[in-house]
């Protein structure tokens, strides 16, 4: 049985005029598959130069510097003040106590205000 596309096409000039509205959908198409996949190059670009930028702000932000260590270094400052003799008083051990309470204290109010800001 014969099928209608094994027989040749009498009307050339048909053929000739599909032939080249098919040249033109295919060109069509590669025209904007290319600038598609172009468009998409580009984004990937600007995606990946933000998430640089992301990533280096995170890292100064992380980076940033902070007072803990100067409370810190003033606290110890401030023990090594007292002579050692006097730091096996009982008084001075509970005012000790209450110092190291209010740095803690301070710590971490300072850590709540810093993650706040964040």
């Amino acid at each position: 049985v014969p099928m209608p596309w094994d027989e040749q096409l009498k009307d050339q000039n048909m053929c000739r005029r599909l032939h080249y509205f098919w040249s033109n959908v295919e060109q069509s198409y590669i025209d904007d598959m290319s600038n598609t996949f172009e468009l998409l190059r580009h984004e990937r670009r600007r995606i990946l130069a933000y998430l640089a930028s992301t990533r280096e702000y995170f890292y100064n932000f992380l980076r940033r510097t902070d007072g803990k260590q100067k409370m810190i270094d003033h606290f110890q400052t401030e023990f090594n003040k007292i002579h050692p003799d006097m730091r096996r008083d009982d008084d001075t051990k509970d005012e000790l106590h209450q110092r190291v309470e209010e740095l803690s204290f301070q710590l971490f109010e300072y850590s709540m205000k810093r993650k706040n800001e964040g």
